[in-house]
């Protein structure tokens, strides 16, 4: 049975306990990881608590408690993801306390999140190394057992909340008022108590009658309900226990718990007596706990559709990428090997856009995202959205076609990096769903008021979008008519990010549209014009004319990963590179700068001991008269303009974002004194 049938079998089961299901998922990974030992932890501050536990020996009891600090979980949050190594001894940790003191050779482990939150780990370790090293699926398969025990945990915390009300709410019926109540049928006299006046807001005057008693019940269910209950309790000597609505003298609705019974003699009722009890917050309470808890339930629905949908999302480019790289492994033809290497790029672009979504829509989702703000040509803006979507649509022989007022070909001013991404999404999905036709954009400046506003439109002449679902396209993971999905393919996210980031630009976006006729996304939010700044150049760099060659530079290389360096240094090679050195970390690259000229520098922003932003201002602060300073090229996975504004900061001469694109390099490298550059005729 494979790990994930057995990890489904597991965690769905409707018999066991969340504890007998940690138990499982632990024994389970022992099983898969071959190790010895498996912890569920808490931390708090810096103690680390053993939550859930198995060893051979059963030495380690849970609620034992570690210095955090002296555990290899401290190395798993400060690398904020899956950790594992195979062999201690043998790596940089080897000084760490917990190999000095317990001498645990292999591990692996990942955080677990609980409401954003870091809760603790999960992890496996031994005292013995391991002789294989870990694998990418291991890596995955713990992170996955990470992310169920937080949401997991989080919603037994959520049922714990409901169960403290629902307890608390029955606690508060018991201590509250009643009053009493009595109809005797000898007398003919209706008795209420004084609390029984207060709850319908009458005077002590007030003369209560069995008709006017039934008729404080709101008409309708309510009023038909009571008096069927004291018809009952006369005819068949039955009890009742209701909860009803009154409408009390002040015409206040109230929710009221309604006992009675009936006396009899003889076999007749003489007397009906009993209590009414105001319940009215009670009731609300109840059910804004009941709202609470369906609320907290879709939400653990839509979390658990999440995973589902990005997973299924993500095997599609990650099967084209992997498969693609697989076939070219043994294959000889230089036609199919370029073949397939140009399936696995489209596929790695696919995936690069689906994580894009995947952060943005998690940004927004927790309002971590903000706006920059910075003057921008609208114009330009708009050509590069044409030109990135221009292969797309000639593939499928649509026109793309711009209408822009006058005022639209004016600088503005707000952020021109999320204007370009809702721009982007439009028109994705214009050319999407569009097989015959064009795609109309029209940029627009509209002045009617004092302040200035964009007015963005695409419009399309594809399959059209019906009304009941046109209510559905800005929920995140849907696409309105369900067969859309399987027809097309996506997740959902563009246009819910589209109308997040409408909403942080306090702006609106309207969609018109009818079936097989095509649709309008109108985007509308305020701007401010701005000058032309004189060091910004509107014209992009003709870089494909250029044959690039670094034959003559030496280059540094500066990234902590050892795979981010071997992929830089392949593409460097392209351009003709053959004097390229590395460096591991901050630290590093400033002794290497100190010791050796280099024309380029590639930093990485993120890094340990010293990170690229206090290198970069290290280098510069390097005697100049006695080596030429280089030129620094920033490397991170970073893209907002105040990404961009820290890297220039710092004293970088321009910024790549990763993943790193060959044409995005060559950009870079134009501008580099040192690069020699021919133009191709």
């Amino acid at each position: 049975m494979s790990i994930l049938k057995r990890l489904h079998l597991i965690t769905t089961s409707q018999e066991t306990t969340f504890d007998e299901k940690v138990t499982a998922l632990l024994s389970l990974g022992l099983d898969v990881f071959q190790l010895d030992i498996a912890i569920v932890s808490e931390i708090n501050a810096n103690i680390y608590t053993v939550k859930h536990v198995i060893t051979p020996d059963n030495s380690l009891s849970v609620g034992t408690t570690f210095d955090f600090s002296d555990t290899y979980c401290w190395h798993t949050f400060k690398a904020d993801s899956a950790l594992a190594f195979s062999h201690a001894g043998n790596s940089q940790i080897a000084t760490h306390p917990c190999y000095i003191h317990f001498g645990l050779e292999s591990y692996i482990g990942a955080p677990i999140i609980v409401d954003g939150n870091r809760y603790g780990t999960v992890n496996f370790s031994s005292p013995d190394a391991k002789p294989d090293s870990f694998t990418q699926e291991h890596l995955d398969y713990v992170s996955l057992l990470g992310q169920w025990i937080g949401v997991e945990i989080s919603r037994q915390k959520t049922l714990r909340q409901l169960q403290h009300r629902s307890e608390a709410l029955a606690a508060m019926s018991r201590l509250a008022d009643i009053g009493s109540w009595e109809v005797d049928f000898k007398k003919n006299k209706v008795y209420w108590s004084q609390q029984t006046r207060a709850i319908h807001g009458v005077s002590e005057e007030f003369v209560p009658t069995l008709d006017n008693a039934i008729a404080f019940y709101k008409p309708g269910s309510h009023q038909n309900d009571i008096k069927q209950a004291i018809n009952d309790a006369i005819s068949s000597r039955t009890k009742w226990d209701i909860e009803s609505i009154i409408i009390d003298a002040h015409g206040n609705e109230k929710w009221v718990a309604s006992h009675g019974q009936g006396e009899y003699e003889n076999g007749e009722c003489v007397r009906v007596f009993g209590a009414i009890q105001d319940i009215d917050e009670q009731v609300k309470l109840r059910l804004a706990l009941d709202q609470q808890r369906k609320e907290a339930e879709q939400l653990l629905k839509t979390r658990s559709d999440f995973i589902a949908k990005i997973s299924h999302e993500l095997r599609t480019p990650l099967n084209g990428l992997v498969g693609m790289l697989q076939a070219c492994h043994k294959e000889n033809d230089i036609d199919a090997i370029q073949s397939n290497l140009t399936i696995a790029r489209n596929s790695a672009d696919m995936l690069i856009t689906l994580i894009n979504d995947v952060l943005d829509f998690s940004k927004l989702n927790s309002n971590n995202l903000t706006l920059d703000n910075m003057p921008f040509d609208l114009t330009q803006l708009v050509t590069q959205v044409v030109g990135l979507y221009h292969p797309a649509s000639q593939e499928k022989g649509l026109a793309i076609n711009v209408h822009m007022n006058k005022l639209a070909n004016l600088w503005l001013y707000s952020d021109p990096t999320r204007i370009k991404q809702i721009l982007a999404n439009l028109v994705s999905n214009a050319i999407k769903f569009t097989q015959v036709g064009c795609v109309d954009i029209y940029a627009d400046v509209l002045t009617e008021n004092e302040q200035p506003v964009l007015q963005l439109r695409v419009c399309d002449t594809g399959i059209g979008i019906s009304d009941e679902n046109q209510s559905l396209l800005f929920q995140p993971f849907s696409q309105g008519d369900p067969s859309i999905s399987r027809r097309f393919g996506g997740t959902g996210l563009g246009l819910s990010i589209v109308f997040e980031l409408c909403n942080l630009f306090d702006g609106d976006i309207q969609v018109s549209s009818e079936v097989d006729k095509g649709s309008t996304f109108t985007v509308t939010f305020p701007v401010d014009f701005a000058k032309q700044r004189e060091n910004d150049d509107t014209e992009p760099c003709p870089v494909s004319t250029a044959n690039i060659s670094l034959a003559g530079c030496k280059i540094l290389l500066v990234d902590d990963n050892q795979i981010n360096v071997l992929v830089m240094e392949k593409l460097l090679q392209q351009f003709g590179a053959a004097q390229i050195d590395m460096a591991y970390d901050g630290v590093k690259a400033v002794e290497a700068c100190r010791k050796n000229h280099f024309d380029i520098v590639f930093m990485d922003c993120i890094m340990p001991n010293m990170d690229g932003f206090d290198a970069t201002r290290a280098i510069r602060k390097l005697n100049s008269n006695t080596q030429s300073i280089p030129h620094i090229i920033a490397l991170t996975a970073n893209t907002s303009e105040s990404d961009k504004r820290a890297c220039l900061d710092a004293g970088m001469d321009s910024f790549l974002s990763k993943p790193i694109q060959i044409d995005a390099l060559k950009t870079a490298l134009t501008a580099v004194k040192a690069v020699s550059t021919e133009e191709t005729r």
